[in-house]
């Protein structure tokens, strides 16, 4: 049978014991934060209860034998209900459950399991962003299970911060992980479990990012390059993506069908629903990569849309000139090394913004756009601002046109923003697309 007794444990450079269910299973163990935290001199480390008679102490230590005597009870009624033993895990569940009335974090006030629990209510994708936030708090703090709302203070995540750059130099990336904290946070105030909120002094400060999209005269690079046809698939569905202004991979790859000349998709990240006009040049690339039981055949081809991304970017940072080693092999000359598939969406905002789209049209097509409720009505207005700015967008890198006037002819240098010499060598020169249907 499982035994269990109180212990408090050291932390915060020896001024404060936290307090903790120790469960013993055979030569497993585990230790169940209670969210109790007492001073140091305070604690008597032998009876590992409160010292002094003060009516706070007294209060405490009523509340310690209250926990002890429900833990142990329990463990007495689950070796007489049960006939197979329980795992140490099913027990730290139980004892969570039924000794210290763990409701989401409401009862208990635990940051961490209202936190698990807000992961569970997400998307899948975003569970997995969720689910690394939790993995990079365990391993920072190793008491994170008693973690309570108000622990997480000013300082607490500031030493979180200096942690997470040992491994994570990047500011914006280390960011993802302060916004799933002040989520989970609002969400617990929204409910009335807590009111503490350490963001009001602690900022989560966004670095400049690297280039994150191609422009014009790139993407006509990257569009018209006589790759490898077995490359050409790959740079065909960044293309659709951009076409369909910007729209997700993943988004494009449960797409079913097109509906009088649009794709209606609800997009995963946020549960928005939204409309795209399938305009002929991407009518042109479905057509080539029609599906079974989704619109395109990568799910006919791969087991979800995630490995197909990993293999769409690796395949993308690859598209350029090869030369031949003498003694074999080959040495790849990627026109876009750190290209990736969500360039594409950077790349349709980008180029709208640069043709004087205005801003809540391009965040409309991004699917960015606000919780309001509207009118049909308005809705249907606003569809036809996007697929007016989608048009432009096309027919500025697509053809060199804007607002129907020719600025660059396609198929010359400039039209690649190359000398001469450079687009011949790329095996751009000559190429000549046709003009929009």
């Amino acid at each position: 049978m499982a035994t269990i007794k109180i212990i408090g444990q050291l932390r915060e450079e020896n001024t404060i014991v936290r307090v903790y269910i120790l469960i013993r299973h055979g030569k497993e163990r585990v230790q169940i934060g209670t969210g109790i935290k007492i001073p140091a001199e305070k604690w008597d480390k032998w009876r590992c209860r409160v010292k002094g008679t003060t009516p706070e102490a007294r209060r405490i230590n009523l509340h310690l034998n209250e926990i002890e005597a429900r833990a142990e009870r329990l463990m007495f009624e689950l070796s007489l209900r049960l006939r197979k033993s329980l795992t140490i895990k099913e027990l730290e569940s139980r004892t969570r459950r039924e000794v210290l009335g763990d409701e989401p974090g409401r009862e208990s006030g635990s940051f961490m399991r209202l936190m698990r629990h807000y992961c569970g209510m997400a998307t899948p994708a975003t569970q997995r962003v969720y689910r690394c936030t939790i993995s990079r708090i365990e391993a920072f703090d190793p008491d994170s299970d008693g973690l309570r709302f108000e622990d997480i203070t000013v300082d607490w995540l500031t030493r979180f911060n200096v942690w997470l750059s040992r491994t994570s130099k990047s500011q914006n990336y280390r960011n993802i992980h302060f916004r799933n904290i002040r989520t989970v946070i609002n969400y617990a105030i929204a409910n009335d479990m807590t009111a503490h909120y350490p963001f009001k002094r602690f900022r989560i400060r966004p670095e400049e990012t690297r280039k994150r999209s191609l422009d014009a005269e790139e993407l006509r690079r990257l569009f018209d390059y006589p790759c490898e046809p077995q490359e050409r698939k790959y740079v065909d569905m960044f293309k659709l993506s951009f076409l369909l202004c910007g729209i997700n991979i993943g988004d494009l790859c449960h797409i079913e069908k097109i509906d009088n000349g649009r794709i209606e998709y609800r997009r995963a990240k946020t549960g928005r629903l939204l409309s795209v006009k399938v305009e002929p040049e991407a009518l042109e690339i479905i057509r080539s990569m029609r599906g079974k039981g989704q619109l395109l055949d990568v799910m006919d081809r791969f087991t979800d849309h995630l490995s197909y991304m990993g293999h769409l970017n690796k395949r993308l940072k690859q598209i350029g000139p090869v030369t031949y080693r003498r003694h074999g092999g080959k040495e790849r000359h990627p026109l876009f090394p750190e290209i990736t598939s969500y360039w594409a969406r950077h790349s349709w905002a980008t180029i709208a913004a640069e043709l004087d789209v205005p801003d809540a049209v391009i965040s409309s097509g991004l699917g960015h756009a606000g919780e309001n409720r509207t009118t049909e009505i308005y809705i249907r207005r606003n569809r036809k601002k996007t697929d007016a700015a989608n048009r432009r967008v096309i027919d500025w890198v697509l053809y060199g046109k804007t607002d129907g006037v020719q600025s660059v002819r396609p198929g010359t240098a400039a039209y690649y923003g190359l000398t001469e010499r450079q687009a011949a060598s790329l095996g751009l020169i000559g190429q000549r697309p046709e003009d929009p249907l």
